[in-house]
């Protein structure tokens, strides 16, 4: 409405300057044809009575009504007939399928190649279980015996731990090997009781049961071998760990 106003304000202006000087340029006439969007009112050549001298208008609309009329008369007729200027019937554009369908499939594969790579990280590595050596142990128990032999608690002052490491390689000798006694934690009575409970030969027996009494009379009672030497508790059982008939 401002422009409105402003714009009959000018024209008002015009026709009184047109009465006063017929020879002057009509300056609504040139605001339409030149276009410029912000014009002061001083520069548009007709008087500024009534008006500020730095008053900015807007012509939009002035081009809007005026330059219609003079754009309109410059467009070629139209021609006959339903085309115009290129203007063609609707034209039915087929849905991209195909498209569409790549697209979902490729978000479905990124997506389950994140959720593998989701579930490798997280889950921890599984690892096969190695199968186990056979263990060998008679092996096992003369490496022992022979560990024993060769340190320094091999020593005649030191027959008590002796006795106890010997007793000790027998009983879990026959406990891995035979299944016979509880192996390191059983009692001297017990590997006997077990023996006798399983058949073992009598013989057999009988010596097992004489290395045994003679270890826990050193450990407990008289603390030495007597008339006996290591090297001959050595060969004692050495031999009774040689014999296989301990099941028949």
């Amino acid at each position: 409405m401002v422009v409105v106003h402003e714009l009959m304000a000018i024209r008002c202006c015009e026709e009184r300057q047109r009465r006063s000087n017929p020879g002057r340029r009509d300056g609504f006439a040139l605001l339409a044809m030149t276009g410029i969007h912000n014009l002061n009112a001083a520069t548009t050549g007709f008087s500024t009575v009534g008006f500020p001298k730095t008053r900015r208008i807007r012509v939009e609309l002035a081009k809007t009504f005026l330059g219609a009329a003079v754009a309109g008369s410059d467009l070629p007729p139209l021609p006959a007939g339903d085309e115009i200027y290129d203007l063609r019937p609707v034209v039915g554009v087929p849905y991209p399928w195909l498209s569409v369908i790549g697209e979902w499939a490729l978000a479905i594969f990124l997506t389950w190649i994140c959720f593998r790579l989701m579930k490798w990280a997280l889950t921890a590595a599984k690892r096969a279980p190695r199968p186990s050596k056979p263990v060998d142990h008679l092996q096992e128990a003369l490496k022992a015996l022979e560990r024993l032999r060769a340190s320094p608690v091999w020593d005649a002052k030191r027959v008590k731990d002796v006795c106890e490491r010997t007793a000790l390689i027998l009983k879990v000798f026959l406990k891995d090997q035979f299944r016979l006694g509880l192996g390191g934690a059983a009692t001297s009575d017990e590997l006997v009781d077990d023996l006798r409970r399983n058949r073992v030969p009598v013989s057999l027996t009988n010596r097992a049961t004489d290395l045994l009494t003679v270890c826990d009379e050193v450990k407990y009672a008289r603390g030495n071998l007597g008339d006996q030497s290591l090297d001959s508790l050595y060969s004692q059982v050495r031999d009774l760990l040689l014999r296989v008939d301990w099941r028949i």
